[in-house]
C-alpha cells in the first residue's frame, strides 16, 4: 500500500487515472491509500510532490503553461502563482491531478470511502492530542454539562485545526472553506460527546448506584420458608425436636 507513485516523470503532466465506468475501487489497494493521502498528515506529506519553496522569479510567467482545466478554477489557478519554471508548473499540475483523482476515488467508494477516511483521520498523529484529561478534570471538579461541552469542544477544535493547517500546507486542492467546515464539525461533535458524557455521569450519580445496589441485594435475599420470619436452621431444629418427642 503505497502513497507515492515512484515512477512519475517530472516533465510530463499526468492526467487523472481513468477506471472502467462499472469498476468498484478496491478498499485496501485503492480507497485506503487515497484516504491516507488526503486525510492523514503523514500520508499527505509523503505523497506531496509539489516543488519546494524557492526564491521568487518575477521574470517567469506561469499562466500560459497552466492546464486549461486548472486555469478555469480560481482556487487551482492560484496555486501556480509562485512557480518559477516550467518544471515546477508540471509538478504542481501533477500534484493537483493526483489529489483530484483521490477525491473522486473516495467519493466513488461510497460508504467504504467514509470508513477509509475515518480510519486515516483516526490514525493521524494529531488526533492523539489528549482530550480526555481536560474532560476528566471537569468531571472531578463537578463541572456542569455546559462546561464539559465547552471544554471538549475547544479541545477537539484545537486538534482538528492543527491537523487542517498541516494538510493545507501539503495539499494543493484543500481550501479554507473545507478546513473551516471540518473544524466546525469537530467542535460540535466533541461538544456533544463531552456534554453527553457529563449528563450521563450526573444521571448515574453515586447515590443512584447505591440505591441500585441495595435493591439488587434485597432481590437476591432468600426469604425463610416460615411466615414468622425464622431462619431455615431454626425450623430444622424445631422439626427434629418434634420427631424425638414422638
Amino acid at each position: 500500500m503505497g502513497f507515492v507513485n515512484p515512477t512519475k516523470p517530472r516533465g510530463v503532466i499526468q492526467g487523472v487515472p481513468d477506471k472502467a465506468a462499472d469498476s468498484v475501487p478496491d478498499f485496501w489497494e485503492d480507497t485506503v491509500p487515497a484516504s491516507f493521502r488526503m486525510y492523514n498528515w503523514i500520508g499527505a506529506m509523503s505523497s506531496n510532490n509539489s516543488p519546494s519553496e524557492t526564491a521568487f522569479d518575477p521574470g517567469f510567467d506561469p499562466i500560459p503553461l497552466i492546464p486549461e482545466e486548472h486555469a478555469m478554477d480560481e482556487n487551482l489557478a492560484s496555486r501556480y502563482a509562485l512557480a518559477n519554471s516550467p518544471g515546477e508548473v508540471v509538478q504542481i499540475s501533477n500534484q493537483i491531478n493526483r489529489e483530484l483523482a483521490d477525491r473522486k476515488l473516495i467519493s466513488d467508494s461510497g460508504a467504504m470511502g467514509y470508513l477509509a477516511t475515518a480510519l486515516a483521520g483516526g490514525l493521524d498523529p494529531i488526533s492523539f492530542i489528549p482530550v480526555g484529561g481536560a474532560l476528566y478534570k471537569t468531571f472531578r471538579t463537578g463541572g456542569s454539562i455546559l462546561k464539559s461541552a465547552l471544554v471538549t469542544g475547544a479541545a477537539g477544535g484545537l486538534a482538528v485545526s492543527a491537523q487542517e493547517a498541516l494538510l493545507m500546507h501539503e495539499q494543493q486542492t484543500r481550501t479554507f472553506g473545507e478546513a473551516s467546515a471540518d473544524v466546525t464539525g469537530a467542535v460540535f461533535l466533541s461538544a456533544i460527546l463531552g456534554g453527553g458524557a457529563r449528563a450521563f455521569s450526573s444521571a448515574v450519580s453515586r447515590s443512584s448506584l447505591k440505591s441500585l445496589e441495595a435493591g439488587i441485594v434485597r432481590d437476591m435475599e432468600i426469604d425463610a420458608p416460615n411466615s414468622g420470619g425464622g431462619s431455615i436452621g431454626a425450623r430444622s431444629e424445631e422439626h427434629t425436636s418434634e420427631l424425638q418427642s414422638h
